[in-house]
């Protein structure tokens, strides 16, 4: 953010309070973006804690969260207070907040974390629950809410003044419908414990391991793909291997499943630590 403007700022870094603390890929990346610019800017965090997911309401973006008026007065007022050179937004979620801010300050610059290129996102993960040949009439159906997502997009890129992305596959994506757009590739953050060295484990590594949020939908299509097709081949070549799936918030249902598959489940881990450090290869099959 500094080198927007190329000088130490007073920024505002305005995130979602969710409950659970630091553990999805988001929640990660935000504590990342957060502890980098502290290192050179002074930076104030702000939680919205009141707000709501949107339900499916027709014309209404589902990657925005409905914030109260009372958060959006509480937002205002630390505006007030510190009087930022800058704000940055921790993703599309907080269009409403974003709309806001630049309607009350027209000229305060606005950087945006796109955590996802949500529209393109949205339309991926909805359009893998049907089969090649009913997706066309799917796409039909849902065409008014795929333009809501991508509208949503659209206005929160237009509000900014800089747009961050994981990818630079996310930057030609988001350049595709904003050419003109200040868009900027800054790469998901490896946690600190993972640059620590640990004594190797007794006996070899021979776990397959996946790590991520199973409440997420991508991950779960991942683990999936891993226990119906990847399980069964490793089994034939090294039979004395596992397919170890580890993280947070699995379903009922998918626990079962994997187990039912022969895969091995560890449920909200405390560390991860030890689980990587027995594993030979994490397998990463994300497609979405």
């Amino acid at each position: 953010m500094r080198g927007m403007v190329g000088q130490v700022m007073r920024l505002i870094h305005v995130s979602l309070a969710e409950p659970d603390g630091q553990v999805s890929g988001r929640e990660l990346r935000d504590a990342a973006n957060y502890g980098d610019m502290i290192r050179t800017d002074t930076v104030i965090q702000f939680f919205i804690d009141d707000f709501l997911y949107q339900k499916r309401v027709k014309g209404e973006p589902p990657t925005v969260v409905t914030i109260s008026q009372r958060a959006i007065g509480d937002l205002m007022h630390e505006i007030e207070q510190i009087k930022p050179d800058g704000m940055v937004f921790e993703g599309v979620a907080l269009l409403q907040a974003i709309e806001a801010v630049r309607k009350r300050y027209p000229s305060l610059p606005i950087a945006v974390d796109f955590h996802n290129v949500e529209g393109a996102l949205y339309r991926e993960l909805r359009d893998a629950r049907f089969p090649w040949l009913l997706r066309p009439i799917f796409r039909w159906l849902m065409a008014s809410r795929y333009r809501a997502v991508d509208i949503a997009d659209r206005r929160v890129v237009a509000l900014a003044n800089m747009v961050w992305v994981c990818s630079d596959d996310d930057r030609k994506s988001v350049l595709a419908f904003a050419p003109t757009s200040d868009v900027v590739t800054i790469a998901n953050p490896i946690p600190d414990w993972g640059r620590q060295e640990y004594p190797s484990p007794v006996g070899p590594r021979l776990d397959v391991l996946f790590v991520g949020h199973l409440g997420y939908a991508p991950n779960k299509f991942a683990v999936r793909f891993l226990a119906n097709r990847l399980r069964p081949l490793l089994m034939k070549r090294l039979p004395q291997a596992q397919l170890h799936v580890c993280g947070r918030n699995p379903s009922r249902k998918l626990v079962q499943f994997l187990r039912s598959r022969g895969v091995k489940v560890t449920e909200n881990p405390a560390t991860l630590v030890q689980i990587y450090n027995a594993a030979a290869v994490a397998a990463i099959p994300l497609r979405h």
